[in-house]
């Protein structure tokens, strides 16, 4: 499995320098989300930059899911749930819970090109 994860990570890496740093700030906030997160939490989340000039980034890439999926190839999806309200919610997760796993352990290291990364 571990192969794999670092497949999809290895993708990520090949991306622009701005794409590889939301695509982390992605995992890294599912990773450690508490619970399920509606996507509207999550994209304020992405937000903060709290080292920045301006601490609250509101990219277009954040508004929509599709584009978040892009960041993450087949390490992330998202969820629709139907409830009284007039749309529908919409809940970004990492698509397996050993990828959370995998990214808090030791083993991540074993892959030479994010070791470099």
């Amino acid at each position: 499995m571990d192969k794999f994860w670092d497949t999809r990570l290895l993708a990520i890496l090949e991306m622009s320098e701005e794409k590889v740093e939301l695509a982390i700030k992605i995992l890294q906030t599912l990773s450690v989300a508490a619970g399920p997160l509606s996507f509207q939490a999550f994209c304020e989340a992405l937000a903060v930059e709290p080292d920045a000039k301006n601490p609250i980034n509101c990219s277009p890439v954040l508004s929509d899911p599709n584009k978040l999926l892009d960041l993450c190839p087949g390490l992330i999806s998202c969820s629709t749930i139907h409830s009284d309200g007039p749309q529908p919610e919409i809940l970004p997760n990492l698509v397996h819970p050993s990828i959370r796993e995998y990214l808090f352990s030791k083993r991540i290291r074993t892959c030479r090109r994010i070791q470099h990364e």
